[in-house]
């Protein structure tokens, strides 16, 4: 008798010991890896996880239609202003929106404005993009809100017209030909002369 193991039953055992080795070797590393994933599990990065610029726009447009109840015209506009904002990010090497940052949404601005976008388009796009990053930091597909220190383009600003000299000096003598005798006519007279010396 050895090892516990009649002779005749030798080889027996000895195959029985063999099986419960292999048995042993492939359960502790299944074990192992198991107790490894359940003890340290995989963070989820950059919100809800495998979102891509489609998965997002779709879910943001079902935001803008059940929740916040805007118009059909109203929700295309968004939607067309934050496709191009995509297609430009996507240029960028931004795949998802999660990945925006404020380098990313002035360089579309700044590239909206070469394509000579008028003021308006661009504080409008400016407004749609900075909503759309707080919803993305709202809901956690973002860990913060990359367009709140996004500004708006200053709108263009021009001169009123101006009177001519001529024009001036036409008023002036007509002011001064109808203040004759009255004191409210003299009145209005210097305060028009006032004006214009100023």
């Amino acid at each position: 008798m050895v090892g516990g193991c009649p002779g005749r039953h030798r080889s027996r055992c000895a195959r029985t010991d063999r099986a419960a080795r292999r048995l042993v070797t492939a359960c502790v590393p299944a074990h192992g890896a198991h107790v490894a994933r359940s003890t340290h599990p995989e963070p989820l990065r950059g919100g809800v996880p495998g979102e891509r610029w489609t998965d997002v726009l779709a879910a943001y447009e079902r935001h803008l239609v059940a929740e916040r109840s805007l118009a059909a015209h109203t929700v295309r506009a968004y939607l067309t202003d934050l496709r191009t904002l995509a297609e430009h990010a996507s240029r960028m090497g931004v795949d998802a929106p999660q990945q925006l940052d404020l380098r990313t949404l002035r360089s579309y601005l700044a590239a909206q404005q070469a394509r000579g976008r008028a003021r308006t388009t661009l504080a409008r796009r400016a407004a749609t993009a900075r909503v759309f990053t707080r919803w993305l930091a709202t809901t956690g597909r973002a860990g913060s809100d990359s367009g709140a220190m996004l500004a708006s383009p200053k709108q263009h600003r021009t001169l009123p017209a101006t009177l001519r000299a001529d024009e001036v000096r036409s008023l002036l003598d007509a002011a001064v030909a109808d203040a004759q005798d009255h004191p409210e006519g003299l009145r209005d007279a210097a305060v028009l002369e006032l004006l214009y010396a100023t």
